[in-house]
C-alpha cells in the first residue's frame, strides 16, 4: 500500500502553501486501498478509480439522506418508505451498476480459480490473497433463507463461515460502501482537529519519528503503528468528538423488556431503539472538563 500514499504525498506537493478541501482526497485514498484489499486491484489508482464515482453519488444522493432521516424520526414510515422507493425507482442505478460491476468480478475470480483448480497450478503460489479469495473459500452452493425474523437465542447459536457467490458480492459492495467514506471522514476530522491544535500535532510527530527512528527500516509496519499510544489517543479523541455514522446505532427491540436498577423502564416489542451517541460523548461527567474541546490526553 506504500505506492498509494507515496501518490498521495507526491500530490500534496503540488498543492503546497494552498488551502485544499481534503476530504475528496481522502475519499480518493481509501477507495484505492480498500480496491486493493478487497477487489484485489493491482498497484495503485489513485484519482482514477472506476468505482469512485459510483459511491460518491450513492453516499451523496440527497433523496436518500431525506428518506433515511424522516425514517428516523418517523420509524412507522420506514416500511412505506422502502416500498416507494424500490417500485418508484426513487434511487439511481449506479447502486446497482456497481453491484454488477462487482458480480462480474468475483465472477472473473471465480471462473481464474476454478481453472487452476482444475490445471492444479497456480492458485498455491498466489502471494497476493484479497477479501474476495478468502470469501471464495468458505463458498457454497446458494441457500434459502426463511424471511421470517425472531428472537435471537444464543445458547446454541452456531455461525457458518459458508457463503454463496450472491453473499459474496454483498459483502463486497457493503465493504466498499461503509469502508470508504466512514474512513474519509475519520481521516479529515482527525487532520481538522490536529490543524487546530499544532502543540498535538508536533507531539504526535514526535511520537512517529521515534518509531521510524528505532526501526530498522523507514516503513511503518501494522505492529509499529500499534504500539503509537498517542496516534491512537489521537484518533479516539477525535472520533469521540466526530463519531462516524452516530445515526446507525438502532436495534428493534425483539421481546417487551425491562431495563434499569432504581427506576426500570419498559420497551415494548417492535419499538425501535436509537442509543444518543453525541449526548454521552459529550458528557462532562464522564469525560471531564471542557468535553466539547479535542484534549487526547484525557
Amino acid at each position: 500500500m506504500y505506492d498509494s500514499i507515496e501518490h498521495l504525498m507526491e500530490h500534496f506537493k503540488t498543492v503546497e502553501n494552498k488551502p485544499i478541501n481534503i476530504h475528496p482526497i481522502f475519499q480518493e485514498v481509501t477507495m484505492d486501498i480498500i480496491s486493493r484489499i478487497a477487489l484485489g486491484q493491482n498497484g495503485s489508482n489513485l484519482f482514477k478509480n472506476p468505482y469512485i464515482d459510483y459511491a460518491k453519488k450513492i453516499i451523496g444522493n440527497s433523496t436518500d439522506k431525506f428518506n433515511n432521516n424522516l425514517a428516523q424520526i418517523i420509524p412507522s414510515l420506514k416500511p412505506i418508505i422502502r416500498w416507494l422507493t424500490f417500485w418508484l425507482r426513487i434511487d439511481s442505478n449506479d447502486a446497482h451498476t456497481l453491484h454488477i460491476n462487482l458480480f462480474k468480478e468475483v465472477l472473473k475470480r471465480k471462473n481464474e480459480r476454478d481453472a487452476m483448480k482444475e490445471n492444479k497450478t497456480g492458485l498455491d503460489d498466489k502471494k497476493l490473497v484479497d477479501f474476495i479469495d478468502l470469501f471464495l473459500d468458505a463458498e457454497v452452493p446458494e441457500q434459502k433463507h426463511s424471511d421470517t425474523m425472531g428472537v435471537l437465542d444464543k445458547r446454541n447459536l452456531k455461525i457458518s463461515k459458508e457463503l454463496s457467490v450472491t453473499e459474496i458480492v454483498g459483502q463486497c459492495f457493503i465493504f466498499l460502501l461503509a469502508g470508504y467514506d466512514t474512513t474519509a471522514n475519520s481521516l479529515s476530522f482527525v487532520c481538522y482537529e490536529l490543524i487546530k491544535n499544532p502543540k498535538t500535532l508536533q507531539k504526535l510527530v514526535e511520537e512517529i519519528d521515534d518509531h521510524l527512528f528505532d526501526s530498522d527500516s523507514e516503513d511503518l509496519s501494522y505492529e509499529k503503528i500499534n504500539e503509537m499510544k498517542y496516534l491512537d489517543s489521537v484518533i479516539k479523541e477525535s472520533l469521540r468528538l466526530h463519531p462516524v455514522a452516530a445515526s446507525a446505532v438502532t436495534r428493534l427491540c425483539m421481546e417487551t423488556t425491562e431495563i434499569g436498577e432504581k427506576e426500570k423502564i419498559q420497551i415494548e416489542k417492535g419499538t425501535n431503539i436509537t442509543i444518543d451517541v453525541l449526548t454521552i460523548n459529550y458528557s462532562e461527567k464522564l469525560w471531564g472538563p471542557e468535553p466539547e474541546k479535542f484534549n487526547p490526553d484525557r
